[in-house]
């Protein structure tokens, strides 16, 4: 609240009734706290002055005879210009100074409403900051989840992978029993044909001599080479029974190439998809390759 030169002279007044000294701290606690320390002064001042020059006048006057009313109404007319232009000057240094105080708090209010702004700037670059921090642990805990799935991955594919190479060295031992045992078998029927044959042609010599230098025995020889004919085809029976159990391991062998073609192109069609699940960004479902092997 404002305070006028009226308030202050009162105050002033009761200072000096209480014989208190005329400071600007007693004189603001005269007035309640009220008005500023350059309102305070320039009022004090303003009353020392007028103060002053009323004691002049008096003591002048106190001193001479009284003047006529022509000057006395000249002094009074000179007092009040002088007292009217310091007036004005007073009222126009306490606008100067009301406006100062609005640009002051005009100021002011600008810096508050900028801490205000700069507050809530914080605040939603603090906000941003927890939203991309929850992100961060989100991608985080997703990359930990997809290195739980692409380990599980490894550790199927590793198996399968082991797996095929015992099944492989599994079915590549027994191609090389089956073809031991096919050099073997072949071998036997090979020396037994030879046998066969040699047997053949003594028997074809014996015959020959036989029936030049014997012609009396044709008839026994001709009873021993017919039991030696059933006996060869026993044989060449046997010999085409193996030949047929050949073929079959043939056939099995074929067969065996063939599985091991599929299982190849099997471990390469797995190996592509883990490649592909690699590069895949968010990996979520995984469909394990099923090998077939018959």
């Amino acid at each position: 609240m404002a305070v006028s030169f009226l308030d202050v002279q009162l105050a002033i007044e009761q200072l000096i009734e209480q014989k208190k000294p005329l400071t600007l701290i007693n004189l603001r606690s005269a007035l309640g706290e009220r008005g500023s320390m350059t309102t305070l002064s320039k009022y004090l001042q303003k009353w020392k002055t007028e103060k002053h020059i009323d004691a002049s006048i008096h003591s002048v006057s106190s001193l001479v005879q009284p003047a006529p009313d022509q000057i006395f109404s000249a002094v009074q007319n000179v007092w009040q210009e002088m007292v009217s232009l310091k007036d004005k000057e007073l009222n126009d240094y306490q606008l100067f100074h009301e406006a100062e105080n609005q640009k002051w708090l005009e100021e002011k209010n600008h810096y508050l409403h900028q801490i205000d702004h700069f507050k809530e700037m914080l605040r939603n670059l603090t906000a941003l900051y927890d939203e991309q921090k929850n992100e961060v642990l989100f991608l985080k805990q997703t990359l930990d989840l997809e290195k739980q799935a692409f380990f599980a991955l490894e550790q199927k594919y590793e198996h399968l992978r082991l797996q095929s190479e015992q099944n492989l060295s599994l079915k590549t031992q027994e191609m090389c029993l089956l073809d031991q045992n096919y050099q073997q078998q072949l071998g036997q029927l090979r020396s037994l044909y030879d046998k066969v044959y040699q047997d053949l042609c003594t028997l074809q010599n014996d015959y020959t001599d036989a029936l030049q230098r014997q012609a009396t025995h044709h008839a026994s020889l001709y009873e021993k080479l017919q039991n030696d004919y059933y006996q060869l085809q026993i044989e060449l029976s046997l010999v085409q029974q193996k030949t047929d159990l050949m073929l079959q391991w043939d056939k099995q062998i074929s067969k065996f190439e063939t599985n091991q073609k599929l299982l190849s192109q099997q471990l390469l069609t797995t190996i592509q998809e883990i490649l592909h699940d690699r590069t895949q960004p968010h990996p979520w479902v995984h469909t394990p390759c099923v090998l077939s092997l018959r």
